[in-house]
């Protein structure tokens, strides 16, 4: 029993560093997602193809922005602190843990290959060098 408690905490102790950084992103997200708050509020988000055109020409930060870059950047904090409790809650059952880890980066692999945010601002940049309608 004594070798139970004394592997656990060398254990948690070599994992110390992680449960931190996930913690201190987690922070991050939550002061994120507030500021995608307030951004949504200043700035709503255009309801046509030629709005965020527009939008993108005249400000390209908050054309990503309405098209969710913040939530980009939180989705990149999201890894450390998934980590931290795969790591944490392993020990209960790491086969589920597993599987909600992949999980996770397979959806927050679909997030970015789906993520519409730099292709419009491309797309923008093109119909704004446009000459014609055409």
């Amino acid at each position: 029993m004594t070798n139970q408690v004394t592997y656990a905490k060398t254990t948690d102790s070599v994992w110390k560093n992680l449960y931190k950084v996930g913690g201190v992103a987690a922070l991050i997200i939550a002061v994120l997602l507030v500021c995608e708050i307030i951004v949504f509020a200043v700035w709503p988000q255009p309801s046509t193809v030629i709005g965020y055109f527009t939008l993108f020409r005249s400000n390209w930060l908050v054309g990503l922005l309405d098209l969710d870059l913040l939530g980009m950047v939180a989705y990149v904090l999201f890894v450390p602190v998934i980590l931290a409790f795969y790591v944490a809650l392993r020990r209960a059952n790491e086969a589920f843990m597993a599987i909600a880890t992949a999980l996770f980066f397979v959806g927050i692999s679909v997030f970015f290959a789906t993520n519409t945010a730099f292709s419009m601002l491309s797309l923008s940049g093109e119909y704004a060098a446009a000459t014609t309608d055409a």
